[in-house]
């Protein structure tokens, strides 16, 4: 191979440019992996106080539907289930009514702040609610006692709303 003088050169004498860096990574805008991470970082968080606070207004209604179906599985006699269908909606009244001022409410008046707190008790049920559970002997349909009580259970409102509702009334 034949080269020539002039391409034989000194390479201190060559033409070239010193060696670029490229410039440092920009702070902004962050990678894709970052906007995920920073996603995470704030939905995780509100979806575990979302989760925990539908936890807490279903609470009540989770718990008297638990009781419910021990009621059922007990096959009690129709006045012995009337007298817990009655501790039942006590204790439900006095967790919606954390002032006990419905504490002492009786007849007409109880089976009207059952019907204030959620619809489903029909007319039907009150000898069941009223004189059943102080009987010796109660004559009533237990079955469709518990189904007009696991209605009410269900339309019952959480704990909060019902105490505005209460204070407006």
């Amino acid at each position: 191979m034949n080269l020539a003088p002039d391409m034989l050169q000194d390479p201190a004498n060559l033409p070239l440019r010193d060696i670029h860096l490229p410039p440092p990574p920009a702070w902004w805008p962050p990678a894709p992996g970052w906007w995920v991470l920073a996603a995470l970082a704030i939905a995780l968080p509100l979806a575990w106080l979302g989760w925990r606070h539908l936890r807490e207004r279903t609470a009540l209604r989770r718990a008297a539907l638990r009781e419910l179906d021990a009621l059922r599985r007990q096959a009690l006699e129709p006045a012995r289930l009337a007298q817990e269908v009655s501790l039942l909606l006590r204790r439900i009244s006095l967790a919606l009514d954390p002032a006990h001022a419905h504490l002492t409410t009786t007849g007409e008046a109880w089976l009207a702040r059952l019907r204030a707190l959620a619809p489903g008790l029909e007319q039907g049920f009150d000898e069941a609610l009223l004189v059943a559970p102080y009987a010796a002997r109660a004559d009533i349909d237990t079955s469709a006692l518990l189904a007009a009580l696991e209605r009410w259970i269900r339309a019952l409102p959480p704990p909060q709303a019902a105490r505005l509702r209460k204070q407006h009334v």
